[in-house]
């Protein structure tokens, strides 16, 4: 029995606002991490609320371990008490140091358990030696990582996180992103985490569930939604896509499967090479440089593709041949 179990779920938001969750189903299993995608306005902030216990959903249910999850009109005080939540604004003490703000939240423990687990959490939180500090005084990251130390305090059965690497500079971000990573696993925790970056999904998650319009499209593992995405919304969230017609498809000399309506070919999936029997010529359009690669466009009678290239030698204008991986194209029926 998966521990989150998330039935027909259901939210309509107050006036002003018309905003509508609907038909939600999900299921996480113990320890794992599950990542929510999507859009702005998609809904996943306010799914993560509905799952806390901090709204009243509208119909549908939430099971956490067997038990189940209510809004605020059946509970004196909102929030299910074994679900911790992250927010951005890390809700740090500031008038504690780094220790009391963690020992404070387990002051119903005996001293000595608290004593050691506030140690512990320290510890896993890479927050030693910063004991006496005061939340002023410590980096972006290391308020993170005490923000995340006091949602693990009291052992919860789930740890939602609302955009924890928003608003960082990239070194500190993907610092974080692994020390986060390396906690969750550590400590065998099951997360949810919403994020709007894509690659932060793919790389930190077990399964990711892709939300649009307040409906939840696809789930599955990360490699699942990359490769076989269900849906032209999907496919396009991760990543540079190339979406041809049946017709454009005939001309880069490609077999279409019966039933295809529009086809998707990712950029890395596209190479330059010599003139063989199963390339085609295009024209170099645009070359831009992004570091590690260039990304370029080519036009292919009246197919634009974009690929990656690490060939500099390639210029706007030049006539080039493509290679496509024919077994990596994805079919939209």
């Amino acid at each position: 029995m998966p521990l989150l179990d998330i039935r027909d779920l259901a939210y309509t938001a107050p006036e002003p606002h018309s905003f509508r969750l609907q038909n939600i189903h999900l299921s996480l299993e113990e320890g794992k991490i599950l990542a929510i995608v999507g859009e702005s306005g998609s809904g996943k902030t306010t799914l993560l609320r509905l799952i806390a216990g901090l709204l009243d959903a509208e119909a549908g249910d939430i099971f956490l371990d067997g038990e189940q999850v209510t809004g605020p009109a059946n509970n004196l005080v909102p929030g299910h008490p074994a679900i911790q939540m992250l927010f951005q604004h890390f809700g740090l003490s500031p008038k504690i140091n780094v220790y009391q703000n963690i020992a404070y939240l387990l002051k119903a423990y005996p001293s000595q358990e608290r004593h050691n687990r506030t140690q512990e959490l320290l510890t896993f939180c890479k927050l030693t030696g910063l004991e006496e500090r005061f939340p002023h005084e410590l980096s972006g990251g290391e308020k993170q990582r005490l923000a995340l130390a006091r949602a693990l305090a009291d052992y919860p059965l789930l740890l939602l996180m609302d955009e924890p690497f928003s608003h960082m500079d990239t070194i500190l971000k993907n610092q974080l992103k692994e020390d986060i990573l390396d906690i969750l696993k550590d400590t065998h925790t099951t997360s949810i985490i919403v994020t709007h970056d894509m690659h932060d999904a793919l790389s930190v998650a077990d399964q990711i569930a892709v939300m649009q319009e307040g409906k939840i499209i696809q789930t599955g593992t990360p490699e699942q939604i990359y490769y076989q995405p269900e849906h032209p919304y999907v496919a396009q969230l991760f990543g540079v896509c190339n979406f041809l017609s049946i017709q454009q498809a005939a001309c880069l000399l490609m077999d279409v499967k019966p039933g295809t309506h529009t086809l998707c070919i990712r950029a890395e999936h596209i190479h330059l090479g010599a003139s063989t029997s199963d390339s085609c010529q295009g024209f170099v359009v645009h070359k831009h440089f992004m570091g590690s690669h260039f990304e370029i466009a080519v036009k292919v009678e009246e197919a634009l593709l974009v690929l990656y290239t690490k060939e500099s030698h390639v210029q706007e204008g030049d006539p080039v041949y493509l290679h496509i991986e024919k077994e990596k194209v994805i079919y939209f029926s």
